[in-house]
């Protein structure tokens, strides 16, 4: 009996972790990682029970994911581009900021912007 109190007491001690009320905007401008993702799944006619475990994840964290509530770890994107169909650094390119001749073309090796961490 004591021990059900002890797991009671701690379980009412933990802090909560509220999520946030809005999403952090992304830095740049860029589009989020979730919203292009949420338009890539959908145009690709899948659901969110349909692609949470072919990418071994539950429909809950994709959904935050999808939200911008829930940031995504790179594994798990680099399954969601694979599921996609898409290169791991479709989730990072922004065609807006790309300049006018590298926009819906393949880039080639020499003129590659630097991406410089």
């Amino acid at each position: 009996m004591a021990k059900a109190k002890r797991t009671a007491k701690a379980a009412t001690e933990r802090p909560r972790r509220d999520l946030p009320a809005e999403p952090v905007p992304p830095v740049g401008g860029a589009e989020p990682v979730g919203r292009r993702l949420r338009a890539l799944r959908k145009a690709k006619g899948l659901t969110l029970a349909r692609t949470a475990p072919r990418v071994g994840c539950s429909i809950g964290h994709l959904s935050q994911i999808e939200r911008g509530l829930s940031d995504p770890a790179l594994a798990l994107l680099t399954r969601l581009a694979r599921v996609l169909g898409v290169p791991l650094s479709w989730f990072f390119s922004d065609v807006a900021d790309a300049p006018p001749d590298e926009r819906d073309h393949v880039v080639r090796r020499g003129a590659r912007r630097r991406l410089e961490l």
